[in-house]
């Protein structure tokens, strides 16, 4: 199955893997891996929703 969202509360429990696009592939992986804000800032072009981070990863 192919989800496209932007809803990345959500993906990891749609999907055992990830594409974040921005013009190109910026990063593919599992969510766990991707989701990070380094690969989210690329793909938001520098800017890394709240939402998608953990909570470890709000504190830094």
């Amino acid at each position: 199955m192919l989800v496209s969202t932007h809803d990345l509360v959500a993906v990891p429990a749609l999907c055992d893997r990830v594409a974040l696009l921005n013009r190109r592939i910026v990063a593919q992986g599992a969510p766990a891996e991707t989701l990070r804000p380094g690969p989210l800032a690329e793909a938001f072009g520098g800017f890394v929703p709240a939402e998608a981070l953990r909570p470890e990863e709000l504190a830094a």
